[in-house]
């Protein structure tokens, strides 16, 4: 909670402004029962009606009053809490476009939609009820005690048991429910993660008829999520149902004694009024006091969630750190690099060597597994290598800022990401500054021309988020014009062919040769023909460097890649 702190800049006078309404306005309505004394005890008792009517004036000016304050501190408190959640917001959504790829994968799609959505709406809750009960509640509970002692100073023993009571209700509670409420959240979480599974893959779902399946998982996390919700609830239905039997029981005593002491003449009828009326007032305000606990826990277990968040490191610092790269083709080296995933045991790559000159294109095959892909994210960055380096023009890869290097690298991966909006949204996506020549280019060396250009409205047709309305060739081929519109000296495709016949990958590689002539390129392909003229072909192998040389040496020197290319094309090939 202390983390919110920061979130609070500029807002400071209205977050105190606020509860300082509020205050006002406890203030009007801790003087009502004193005026109902003095209606009671000397305008109804002596018929005095001009002192009757003189003091509902004064309580519709105390009405009108307190109705003022409170719309002002309702604005307020709204208006804090508001401004708060969307720079909270604002800042986590930062943040996590910052995590890496590592980070991002462990924590979990679905906890981040949750951390950004309904975690930041709990503490946006939290914030606008704290500044309206925060001086209110507490003024009005010991407000009325110590107007009760002023009416009564008999009766303060009944107000002092019955707040303390109360007060250990409320706390008790408090601590029982606070772990409750995270376990509601986890399992927030895991339904927000079956619910986003199934919508991306309704498809593969119904195509393996595997619905019923799905139904009892997606049951089964909401059970869970019932089941927690209605233990921490129960706990926390016990506040209101309590504090109204605490509170009557000590109207009730409040009313016995008055009415004894009425009757003997110590008390009058007003007073007796009064005191029932502050003990009422200190209900009222106790229930919604045990009502902000509730929703206050929420919101220190959702804020606890996106502090989490915030703790896990975000690459932004770091990756401006270094000297600029040029634009440009630059050469890379790589000098006995291996790099292994968080938590893994073995090395996904192995003493991996190579030198690709600026200008030149790499080709990588290897079977599923192999760290192709892996590969492919060291080269502009994304991860770091665990052991060995990689050298750009012959520097240190670590010396240069990692935010130009990937600034100066187009990266079609091997999963194509479609947004939501036309065609030419979509590939402007790489460079917004692309001018109509260069778009009409990239849909071109991509062959994407022929699909778009095909499509009622053109490079003006809407794609459905994800691409549900593109084929799987379609979105390949979106992803690659995405990435030649981007003016970058490294060119990687990370298996950005797969869904492509023979005959549109061979056009697609031939237009890549002749429009991007002084790019760097680097061809993750599974077929020897995708990558049979590149300069140069590593073959990799559980991780480890099978061969390296072009696709006629190969041939005859590395086994593995003579087996693949065998299997693809026969033995005559």
């Amino acid at each position: 909670m202390k983390r919110l702190v920061s979130f609070f800049k500029g807002l400071w006078l209205k977050a105190v402004t606020a509860p300082l309404f509020k205050f006002a306005e406890a203030t009007f309505e801790l003087l009502v029962p004193i005026c109902m004394k003095v209606i009671i005890d000397e305008g109804i008792k002596n018929g005095d009606k001009p002192l009757i009517f003189k003091m509902a004036g004064v309580l519709a000016l105390f009405a009108l009053c307190g109705l003022g304050f409170a719309l002002c501190a309702q604005y307020f408190s709204a208006s804090v809490a508001t401004t708060v959640s969307a720079r909270l917001r604002s800042k986590l959504f930062r943040h996590i476009q910052y995590l890496s790829f590592a980070d991002g994968d462990s924590i979990g799609k679905s906890t981040l939609i949750a951390r950004l959505s309904a975690d930041i709406l709990k503490v946006q809750t939290a914030i606008n009820l704290t500044l309206r009960l925060v001086l209110r509640s507490p003024f009005i509970v010991f407000g009325s005690m110590f107007m009760a002692f002023t009416v009564s100073p008999a009766s303060f023993p009944i107000f002092l048991i019955t707040i303390a009571v109360l007060f250990a209700l409320i706390f008790a509670v408090m601590f029982i429910t606070l772990p409750k409420f995270k376990n509601v959240q986890s399992s927030l979480d895991k339904l927000i993660l079956r619910t986003k599974e199934n919508s991306s893959a309704a498809r593969v779902i119904r195509a393996f008829d595997r619905v019923e399946y799905e139904e009892d998982r997606y049951k089964s996390a909401q059970d869970e999520l019932y089941e927690r919700s209605v233990s921490s609830s129960a706990i926390s239905a016990i506040l209101n149902p309590s504090t109204f039997i605490i509170i009557n029981a000590a109207l009730l005593f409040i009313i016995v004694l008055g009415g004894d002491k009425v009757n003997t003449g110590t008390l009058s009828s007003g007073e007796v009024v009064a005191l029932v009326n502050y003990m009422s007032s200190i209900l009222v305000e106790l229930v919604k006091t045990s009502n902000f606990i509730i929703t206050l826990n929420k919101g220190i277990v959702s804020a606890n969630r996106i502090a989490d968040c915030f703790d896990v490191q975000s690459e932004e610092e770091t990756l401006k750190l270094g000297k600029e790269i040029s634009s440009g083709a630059h050469s890379i080296e790589f000098r006995n690099v291996s790099y292994k995933y968080p938590g893994a045991s073995g090395f996904a790559l192995e003493d991996i060597s190579f030198k690709l000159n600026a200008g030149e294109t790499l080709g990588i095959i290897g079977g599923t597994g192999s760290g192709k892909s892996t590969l492919a994210y060291l080269l502009p960055g994304y991860i770091l290598p665990t052991e060995g380096e990689i050298l750009i023009d012959g520097i240190p890869a670590e010396e240069f800022s990692a935010e130009s290097r990937r600034r100066n690298t187009a990266f079609v991966s091997q999963s194509p990401a479609v947004f939501s909006g036309s065609m030419e949204e979509n590939i402007r996506f790489g460079n917004s500054e692309a001018t109509p020549e260069s778009v009409e280019l990239a849909m071109k060396t991509a062959c994407a021309d022929e699909f778009i250009l095909a499509k009622e409205g053109g490079l003006s047709y809407e794609a459905n988020f994800g691409g549900s309305n593109l084929s799987g060739g379609q979105r390949q081929r979106l992803n690659a014009a995405r990435a030649f519109a981007r003016e970058a000296g490294l060119l990687i495709l990370d298996d950005a062919s797969s869904a492509l016949d023979n005959a549109t990958d061979k056009k697609m590689r031939r237009l890549i040769k002749e429009h991007k002539k002084n790019v760097t390129k680097v061809i993750i392909a599974q077929r020897c023909g995708s990558v049979s003229e590149a300069d140069k072909i590593l073959v990799l192998d559980n991780g480890r460097s099978a061969g390296l040389g072009t696709h006629d040496e190969l041939l005859l020197t590395c086994e593995s890649y003579k087996k693949i290319n065998e299997l693809q094309y026969g033995k005559e090939a």
